[in-house]
C-alpha cells in the first residue's frame, strides 16, 4: 500500500514537472512571446549587445529587408516542438515578411537607381 501511494505521488510530480518544464520552456531560455501569427508563437531574446552591422534576413528580389544589427538568432517562431530563427521562418514560408515586421525589428531597404 505504502509502495503505491509512492507511485502515485512520484507520478504526479514528475507530470507537473514535465507540464511546467513545457509551458515556460522559452522564459526558461531567456524568450518572450511578442506575438501570435496563425498557430505560431514570435518571441524575441532581449540582448545587451549586438555586432553593429546590419543583417539581411529575406529578399523578394526588388527589396531586402535587415535587422538593425546580427541578430537574428534573438527571433524565433515556435509552433509545438517545431521551431525556427527567423531567417529559416521566412525562407521556409513560415510567416510573411510583413507579419514578421510587425514584430520584430526588420526595416526594408530598396537600392536606388542612378
Amino acid at each position: 500500500m505504502i509502495k503505491r501511494k509512492f507511485i502515485y505521488i512520484f507520478l504526479i510530480i514528475i507530470t507537473t514537472l514535465s507540464i511546467l518544464g513545457c509551458v515556460f520552456h522559452m522564459q526558461l531560455r531567456g524568450f518572450t512571446k511578442v506575438g501570435q501569427v496563425d498557430e505560431w508563437g514570435l518571441y524575441e531574446k532581449q540582448s545587451d549587445s549586438c555586432a553593429t552591422l546590419l543583417e539581411s534576413v529575406y529578399s523578394d528580389g526588388t527589396t531586402t529587408y535587415y535587422l538593425p544589427c546580427i541578430s537574428s538568432q534573438y527571433y524565433l517562431v515556435k509552433k509545438g516542438l517545431k521551431e525556427y530563427y527567423i531567417i529559416d521562418a521566412l525562407d521556409e514560408e513560415i510567416i510573411t515578411i510583413d507579419d514578421a515586421m510587425l514584430y520584430f525589428p526588420i526595416f526594408p531597404w530598396q537600392p536606388t537607381e542612378e
